[in-house]
């Protein structure tokens, strides 16, 4: 499965088209996950590639918090 779409970043525009940049860094994709409020995204990213396992804990804690079984 590809990135997550809540990890997408800014779309650039390129001479050879648009090009969609995504967040990579752990740090901002877990301050991406405490923000968000979307518990069908956050599951989605649940089965995002390239998910590191400090962003994993973030969004299982983030989907308890909001009442949502991780």
């Amino acid at each position: 499965m590809a990135i997550a779409q809540i990890f997408r970043g800014a779309v650039v525009n390129t001479p050879l088209g648009d090009l969609q940049t995504y967040i990579m860094s752990a740090d901002e994709r877990i301050a991406i996950v405490r923000n968000c409020d979307n518990v069908q995204a956050l599951r989605s990213a649940l089965d995002s590639d390239s998910l590191q396992r400090s962003v994993e804990y973030a969004i299982r804690s983030r989907l308890r918090r909001l009442g949502s079984v991780a």
